[in-house]
């Protein structure tokens, strides 16, 4: 859950990124590398983090989850660091420790799911 909640924050970046830029994304030619470039990168982390989140919701992703929870902690650190006096600053923080306390539930549960795996017997394939 947590996963997809930070896959959410990179959703409300990239319409926010959409609602502000100001040339006409009809027309040919208007559309800059930069742009075109932080439009891609956008849709990458999104498409990465449903990934992932997929991965440890199925309980297969004990890697997927550290990933996840490293990158939200490391993106988190430079967003506190980039926006400390921002008025919304404190629903920013409430809301971070929310998703870190599910990504690192998600990881546990994940780490619970491999240690405690029940195995297959061989017979049940034959």
């Amino acid at each position: 859950m947590g996963g997809v909640v930070f896959a959410g924050l990179y959703v409300v970046a990239l319409a926010m990124l959409v609602s502000n830029y100001k040339r006409s994304l009809l027309g040919p030619g208007t559309i800059d590398l930069q742009y075109r470039l932080t439009l891609g990168i956008e849709v990458a982390c999104i498409v990465f983090a449903l990934l992932l989140s997929w991965r440890v919701y199925t309980g297969r992703g004990y890697a997927s989850a550290a990933t996840l929870t490293l990158w939200f902690t490391l993106e988190t650190v430079f967003k506190i660091f980039a926006s400390f006096s921002h008025p919304l600053f404190l629903f920013a923080i409430v809301l971070y420790v929310g998703v870190l306390i599910a990504l690192v539930e998600g990881f546990r549960g994940c780490w619970y799911g491999r240690r405690y795996r029940i195995p297959v017997d061989p017979a049940t394939f034959d």
